[in-house]
């Protein structure tokens, strides 16, 4: 293994070993766990996407609101 593919996979290892990273990783199986929610959050994302690429500059601030 080259020297670039060993420092690859000391980082790799490093962000699994984070907390975030295990944070992450509870609230991804409690999302598989309760379909409901992860559709409101599927939903909500795509809704913001939207609000993000999307929207007229002028109405930002109301579109962001009814995301609420």
């Amino acid at each position: 293994m080259d020297e670039i593919s060993m420092e690859i996979e000391k980082l790799l290892d490093a962000v699994h070993r984070s907390d975030e990273y295990q944070e992450y990783q509870k609230q991804a199986a409690q999302l598989e766990g309760d379909p409901e929610l992860k559709a409101r959050v599927m939903r909500f994302r795509g809704d913001n996407f939207r609000l993000q690429n999307h929207s007229d500059k002028d109405e930002l601030f109301h579109i962001a609101e009814q995301l609420n």
